[in-house]
């Protein structure tokens, strides 16, 4: 793993096979972590909103 192009995506340590990837963050403050089974709850008010501004934006030509 080359830590200058991580991006914290967490795809290595699910593909290493002996899990001796694990990341941490520096700054948790920083983020907020959500558990995997809470993610549509945390993007669901988004999500709403980013729908109706879509279908109600105005047709720009």
């Amino acid at each position: 793993m080359d830590p200058n192009k991580c991006i914290g995506c967490s795809v290595c340590t699910t593909k290493c096979a002996f899990d001796a990837i694990r990341l941490h963050r520096d700054l948790p403050e920083c983020s907020k972590m959500v558990r995997s089974e809470d993610k549509f709850k945390a993007i669901l008010p988004y999500m709403a909103k980013r729908e109706i501004k879509i279908r109600f934006a105005k047709k720009e030509k």
